[in-house]
């Protein structure tokens, strides 16, 4: 079963750092902020599921939350998982290939379309609901360096030239790959002031003179975008006590369910 190769790369680079955070601190309730103890939480089911445009990047891992005090983070085998295409009424079941993780080879996201992510684990289900209206076309990459500061040697600004669709709220994430390496910042935008509008705002990354720099624009819905806020500001205030970013799974697990377009642009530094 064929397994988009960027994908996975990129789905295995982030799936123990996101449930690692997640678990630790047990920090996802649906749709609301609540205290747990680090201590005792029990252990809850922990999602991340994507379904890209792309044949094989279709992809669901399952995790268990652990404590405070815990360091393995254990896998959840044998789920049964489908999701269907509410638009076209056509279901597509998940493979497992390793443990906790699932696939689909044929199952591509579609504009418009929306998808219900379905999982049967351990006598419980769960469910979850994503799509996105748009698939927006990344027109090109614009860069700016700062060569004459030594102090911002290694940044370069670089605006992602796109233009949004108007009427309709949209929503963006865009995922950074240096020289081949995944980065791993959570890079988000809305169209709040830009309905409609070329964008022309820019993003600050590392990088310097010749470095191959990739950027894939994916448009997203507004309950990933949620999630992604919320778990980006968990990391930034690491040291304080984390909230909980809103899950789009239901029946009290933690994680997100991501339906995207992509759209990809690359640039050598100069």
């Amino acid at each position: 079963m064929k397994f988009h190769k960027k994908f996975k790369n990129l789905l295995y680079q982030f799936r123990f750092p996101i449930v690692s955070f997640l678990a630790a601190f047990s920090l996802i309730s649906c749709e609301k902020v609540i205290d747990i103890d680090l201590n005792d939480s029990a252990p809850k089911l922990v999602v991340e599921a994507v379904v890209g445009p792309e044949a094989g990047s279709a992809a669901v891992f399952l995790t268990k939350s652990i404590n405070f005090k815990q360091t393995e983070i254990p896998v959840v085998g044998g789920a049964q998982i489908t999701v269907e295409d509410l638009t076209s009424h056509t279901v597509y079941s998940f493979s497992e290939i390793d443990p906790g993780v699932y696939i689909n080879a044929s199952l591509k996201s579609v504009a418009g379309h929306s998808y219900k992510l379905t999982i049967q684990s351990e006598g419980k289900t769960y469910t979850a609901h994503s799509g996105f209206n748009h698939a927006v076309n990344l027109d090109n990459l614009e860069q700016k360096t700062f060569s004459n500061s030594a102090l911002f040697a290694n940044l370069v600004e670089i605006t992602p030239k796109f233009t949004d669709p108007a009427n309709t709220e949209n929503y963006y994430q865009l995922q950074l790959v240096r020289n081949d390496t995944i980065q791993k910042d959570i890079l988000l935008m809305n169209d709040v002031g830009y309905d409609g509008l070329m964008n022309t705002r820019s993003l600050i990354i590392e990088a310097k003179k010749n470095d191959v720099v990739e950027l894939e624009l994916q448009s997203i819905d507004k309950a990933v975008y949620n999630y992604m806020i919320g778990y980006k500001e968990n990391l930034i205030n690491y040291s304080a006590t984390p909230a909980n970013p809103p899950s789009n799974i239901t029946n009290g697990a933690l994680g997100y369910f991501k339906v995207h377009s992509s759209s990809v642009k690359q640039i050598v530094i100069n």
